[in-house]
């Protein structure tokens, strides 16, 4: 099970073609009941994002625990535990 400590926000890379409805469309059809939003350049930036299904996990320092795309259920777990170390 995962600590309640942690935190998931969803951040949508394609403003320009995601309408609000869309995205909170996608959010309830995976069950998703953690905030949705719009991303910045400047995010995308940031952590580098250059996929649309790309996962971060970032600790509460801001250090980046796992980037990549699509993580299995096991990997994501492990990066959320290293995350919350």
């Amino acid at each position: 099970m995962v600590s309640r400590r942690v935190r998931f926000l969803s951040l949508d890379v394609a403003p320009g073609y995601d309408t609000p409805a869309m995205v909170l469309a996608l959010a309830h059809s995976v069950d998703a009941h953690w905030p949705q939003a719009y991303t910045t350049a400047a995010i995308l930036h940031r952590y580098h994002i250059t996929a649309l299904d790309e996962v971060v996990v970032i600790n509460a320092r801001g250090r980046v625990r796992y980037d990549g795309a699509l993580p299995s259920n096991a990997r994501l777990l492990r990066a959320i535990r290293q995350a919350e170390a």
